[in-house]
């Protein structure tokens, strides 16, 4: 897979264990917070990378990510990218004027679970923590019924 380099507005396409892919954006870059991506994953899950309405989209997560899987590209940047960043509640704007001490990254391998569990493709309570992906939503944010 060619390599890519993150780029503020960037959709990506995070493969999800039964082949099929959820939609992630690039909202920002933070070098000063271990060097992380922030993301915003959306409640879309298709079969393979596609065009899509952002209007009609609501971000599921916004996490401060690992850049490797993006970087590597197996979160495949979609085509026409960048765009502008979606309007979405960034995360731990708390911990900025302390120097981001306190803030969390999440790996992209975990967040790559994690999309898979609110698909129902993974076990939600799988984690040490059996409450880590409800944590990961943003609030108000309910997994699908019957998940």
């Amino acid at each position: 897979m060619p390599r890519q380099k993150p780029t503020t507005g960037t959709f990506f396409w995070v493969p999800l264990e039964d082949g099929t892919v959820a939609l992630g954006q690039i909202v920002e870059i933070r070098p000063e917070v271990l060097n992380s991506i922030t993301c915003a994953f959306y409640e879309l899950r298709a079969p393979e990378p596609r065009d899509f309405d952002l209007g009609s989209l609501q971000p599921i997560s916004v996490q401060f990510v690992t850049p490797d899987l993006f970087k590597s590209g197996a979160w495949q940047a979609q085509e026409a990218s960048p765009g502008n960043p979606a309007q979405v509640p960034l995360p731990y704007r708390e911990t900025e004027p302390d120097g981001w001490v306190g803030a969390k990254v999440i790996g992209s391998g975990i967040v790559a679970k994690f999309l898979s569990a609110f698909y129902g493709l993974r076990d939600w309570s799988e984690m040490h923590d059996p409450n880590y992906y409800q944590y990961l939503l943003l609030p108000g944010v309910v997994r699908a019924a019957g998940v």
